[in-house]
């Protein structure tokens, strides 16, 4: 199910009102101002009155969808569960799979850089970034931390910043990846989210806590420091310079 809050009260669709399905897993909004839903059985478009569904069967690669992404054209991507990529121009969906380069078909994250390349985290390949034209991939051998990639940030500097299933997180600066764990202080192997402050520090949501990158060092916080709890699964600042820390 979705629900939508206008600051007042809260209105929720379901698939009786013609959402795909009830799992929702990520939610986008296009130039258009148009919400897509992505979900474990379709993708729905919401224009403020009415739901349209994509499937397999209008294009879409795959109909469990995990996360979604408008890129500075406009197209939105969708990952999806096992299908691989799809990419939609406003008409049509492209789909892109490991037989066109893609790292892996079961998409967990994405990420545009600032130079307009798409960061493609997947399920056990590692990652691809896909330049308009070709896909380049990185595994463990190049120097990735983990072949589960399950999220992204894009730095001021413009380092990429890589959070894996188990093994840590990796940063690379277009040359080499760097790579940091818990034996280098992080809070946790399994990491889930990024942020960076506006004071330039990298926040990491792990299954140990929250930790904060200086650039030298990590500072953990835990349920210990008053976190509610420790797994820690989405972060935000917001217009005030408050940290939220959603945690399960």
């Amino acid at each position: 199910r979705s629900s939508r809050y206008d600051g007042s009260s809260f209105v929720t669709y379901a698939i009786e009102d013609g959402l795909a399905d009830h799992r929702v897993t990520s939610l986008e909004e296009d130039r258009q101002g148009h919400l897509w839903i992505g979900t474990y059985d379709g993708l729905s478009r919401y224009d403020g009155e009415q739901f349209i569904t994509h499937t397999v069967a209008n294009g879409l690669a795959g109909n469990g969808v995990n996360r979604l992404i408008v890129d500075q054209s406009g197209h939105l991507w969708i990952g999806t569960m096992g299908g691989g990529l799809s990419r939609y121009d406003g008409a049509s969906f492209l789909a892109y799979t490991k037989k066109d380069g893609l790292a892996g078909d079961n998409v967990l994250s994405l990420l545009e850089d600032r130079s307009g390349h798409l960061w493609i985290g997947t399920q056990g390949g590692g990652l691809s970034r896909y330049d308009g034209e070709q896909f380049v991939t990185y595994s463990t051998k190049d120097g990735l931390a983990g072949a589960v990639v399950t999220s992204f940030l894009e730095d001021r500097s413009g380092n990429v910043w890589i959070g894996t299933a188990g093994k840590g997180l990796s940063r690379y600066d277009e040359k080499s990846f760097v790579t940091y764990s818990m034996e280098d202080g992080l809070a946790g192997n399994i990491v889930t989210s990024f942020f960076a402050d506006q004071a330039g520090y990298v926040w990491i949501g792990s299954e140990g806590g929250l930790s904060r990158y200086d650039g030298e060092q990590f500072v953990t916080y835990t349920v210990a420091d008053g976190l509610a709890f420790n797994f820690v699964h989405a972060l935000l600042q917001d217009k005030a310079g408050h940290l939220w820390i959603g945690t399960w």
